[in-house]
């Protein structure tokens, strides 16, 4: 922000040469920053404007001896005036006077006030603050799944986790499909080895055991009688 600095001695307003406020031009002064010999403690310092369009304007404090342009100040090109009175409980014990030439009104030019921008500012700091919070709460997200019944709808929940926040899904079963067509007919296997012949012979159990151990594993002994 820039400032021009104004000297009050007595009732004396000292004000530098070839000083324009407002955008319009090259000084851009949005500041007044005053220098007091009034000495007097508890002393309460006012300002009072004579807009360039005219307008008187309620006291506003001189506050650090300071006091921003703003655009109710800055309403029009031409000559701003200004009388500040320094109070004590109340009562005037000094006043002091003087004019600015005003290049532009604020207003006209797009501008914003001092006041304008700290309000700006201080909403754009708390936006990253909650972006910042909300930014650390996903850092330590986890996520969870759980398998639903077929046709129950997709589930989805956020919530706070210990580390931060807690996604849980519900994801259903696939619809079963359609019976396949049925598949082509398969090759011809290789032909298989040839098997071992067998014979069959009918005795009686007397000639059955009489084989005994001499049994041939390619005959089958069939007992008759």
């Amino acid at each position: 922000m820039i400032s021009t600095a104004i000297t009050i001695a007595g009732s004396i307003a000292t004000l530098p040469l070839n000083i324009n406020v407002g955008n319009a031009h090259e000084h851009n002064v949005h500041q007044l920053v005053f220098t007091f010999d009034w000495a007097e403690a508890n002393l309460v310092k006012t300002i009072v404007f004579k807009t360039p369009g005219g307008v008187t304007l309620a006291p506003k404090l001189v506050t650090a001896n300071k006091i921003s342009l703003s655009s109710d100040i800055l309403d029009a090109a031409g000559t701003l005036s200004f009388t500040i009175f320094g109070k004590v409980n109340g009562s005037i014990v000094h006043n002091a006077w003087g004019e600015l030439i005003v290049g532009a009104a604020l207003s006209d030019l797009g501008g914003v006030t001092p006041a304008e921008y700290e309000d700006i500012t201080s909403e754009c700091i708390a936006a990253t603050e909650a972006a910042t919070a909300m930014t650390e709460s996903y850092e330590g997200a986890t996520a969870t799944a759980e398998t639903l019944a077929e046709g129950a709808p997709a589930t989805a929940d956020l919530t706070d986790g210990e580390t931060g926040k807690v996604f849980a899904f519900g994801i259903p079963v696939g619809a079963t499909g359609d019976k396949g067509d049925k598949g082509d007919k398969g090759d011809t296997g290789d032909k298989g080895d040839t098997g071992t012949s067998f014979v069959g012979v009918e005795m009686t159990q007397a000639e059955y055991d009489a084989l005994d151990p001499d049994y041939d594993d390619n005959t089958y002994y069939f007992i008759v009688g």
